[in-house]
């Protein structure tokens, strides 16, 4: 039921965001910098290769869908999921997120955005582009990941005539 319900806010979100571009809807700005602050420090928690760090952005309950579509529920699966995933990006990464939208939600917020991820080896630079969208809730005071759900971009394959 629980996933449910996430599956079925993601919807509502992603139809509501062409009506209210449109309508050119926005929420407050100091709501918007509070969620540009904390796509900050997870991008900066990131760099610090700090699993604990990212995962104490997520409330005890949060779902995180990743891109490489792995569903997880709860901060210490979260964490686990960075404690293994950070080393596997190699000694030398960078990563750019930006927020797009930020919309209120109730007592909540809703985000998307997209970002990049630069890995650079002996091998050779990859560069992994990304979309994410990302429901928040305010927790003594602090704005914190409820969901996030993060996409890799993909060429699309070209179509057969």
């Amino acid at each position: 039921m629980f996933r449910f319900l996430i599956v079925t806010t993601f919807v509502v979100a992603a139809l509501a965001g062409p009506a209210s571009a449109q309508q050119k809807a926005t929420a407050p700005m100091d709501l918007v910098r509070e969620i540009e602050s904390l796509v900050r420090l997870q991008t900066d928690s990131l760099m610090k290769r700090d699993a604990d760090a990212l995962a104490a952005l997520f409330v005890d309950g949060a779902v995180y869908a990743t891109s490489s579509g792995d569903t997880l529920y709860g901060r210490e699966k979260i964490r686990g999921y960075y404690a293994k995933t950070i080393p596997a990006l190699g000694d030398t990464f960078t990563r750019e997120s930006k927020v797009d939208e930020v919309h209120e939600l109730g007592a909540g917020v809703w985000a998307l955005g997209h970002g990049k991820t630069v890995i650079s080896t002996a091998q050779g630079v990859a560069e992994l582009k990304d979309h994410w969208i990302a429901i928040y809730e305010r927790i003594d005071g602090e704005w914190k990941f409820r969901a996030l759900s993060l996409g890799e971009n993909v060429a699309l394959m070209p179509a057969k005539f």
